[in-house]
């Protein structure tokens, strides 16, 4: 479990048991995509992560698409053709987040901000498929079979746990804030900006038991 501590500058500090960084299974070559030639893209923000960043995105069904993100920290991968849920997951060093998108809407591009607030929900979403964090999910190589409403539910208490920062920041739609769709930019750039300062940790597992533990 993750706790959150709201400070008077709002910082968060997220401390949990994700377990162990997780390795992509090196199952096939990463390819740089032109976006321009597919009809449906997902794309979004890196918070707390560098340009050139690799991103990789699992169906529900294992197949995956990888990218890297841009010099703003950006990414934008094609997903016509996956099936949802999708599960996406950025990494450098040992420095890594995970989100996951219960469903693909018309829109396009499709928005899937990656940051240490949608790893806090994907580590519930892990949690619930018994896994014991998002680096589980990483190793299986595909999207965990969640609903749009436990992904709501999740969101949702993860949102009023934050609520006072997000209105000490100005956010004008703060009650309705969701870090994986929201627009980085406006008064949702300050919330980036805060999102920066995030200390994220995933503690190891105790020694030789190969597993993360919760905290």
């Amino acid at each position: 479990m993750y706790r959150i501590l709201v400070w008077a500058l709002p910082v968060f500090v997220l401390t949990g048991c994700a377990g162990m960084v997780a390795k992509v299974p090196e199952r096939e070559t990463t390819v740089r995509h032109d976006v321009s030639e597919v009809r449906q893209v997902l794309s979004g923000a890196l918070a707390g992560l560098t340009a050139n960043v690799k991103v990789t995105v699992f169906d529900r069904q294992g197949v995956r698409r990888s990218v890297f993100s841009d010099a703003q920290g950006r990414y934008a991968v094609p997903v016509s053709g996956l099936k949802a849920p999708l599960l996406v997951f950025a990494a450098m060093g040992g420095k890594q987040f995970a989100a996951v998108v219960p469903e693909l809407s018309d829109a396009n591009p499709v928005t899937a901000n990656v940051n240490a607030l949608t790893d806090k929900i994907a580590s519930d979403i892990a949690l619930e498929f018994r896994h014991t964090g998002p680096e589980e999910m990483v190793r299986a190589a595909r999207a965990p079979g969640v609903s749009v409403e436990s992904v709501r539910i999740k969101t949702a208490s993860l949102r009023a746990a934050i609520l006072p920062a997000l209105k000490e920041l100005g956010l004008r739609d703060a009650e309705s804030f969701d870090p994986l769709g929201a627009a980085m930019n406006g008064d949702a750039l300050r919330v980036s900006e805060m999102l920066t300062l995030v200390e994220h940790h995933r503690a190891a597992s105790p020694a030789g038991s190969g597993r993360g533990r919760r905290s």
